[in-house]
């Protein structure tokens, strides 16, 4: 394994289990308040598409439903609400994280807050 690929496959894993310590309630922002996220689905599936970006294998439904053992109308769903807040961008069939999402959605703020942490 290159030292590049070891230290993405540390940054994932940093950046997983800094989700999980938010999803339960752990962490704080920048601002003080702490970090709390609710909906564990949009999590995962945002993490399944960036893992897709960094493999060089943009994920489509199918490939989302797959790995995460979740029905097809969930993660359609989700991933709807995603697109809606600005995390994720649909092209074609696949799927990608945008650049730049709004912050207007509490779950925004509070993943791209630990995602921030875990790539500085």
């Amino acid at each position: 394994m290159t030292p590049e690929r070891s230290q993405n496959r540390y940054r994932v894993a940093k950046l997983i289990l800094d989700l999980l310590h938010a999803v339960h309630g752990g962490g704080l922002r920048a601002d003080g308040e702490p970090v709390k996220i609710v909906d564990v689905d949009r999590v995962l599936i945002s993490a399944v598409v960036l893992t897709g970006e960094h493999e060089g294998r943009p994920r489509t439904v199918g490939d989302i439903m797959r790995e995460l053992g979740m029905p097809r109308e969930t993660v359609r769903r989700k991933l709807a609400a995603l697109g809606e807040i600005g995390v994720i961008e649909r092209h074609g069939r696949h799927y990608r994280i945008t650049k730049t999402p709004r912050p207007s959605d509490a779950f925004v703020d509070d993943a791209m807050e630990v995602i921030r942490r875990a790539v500085t």
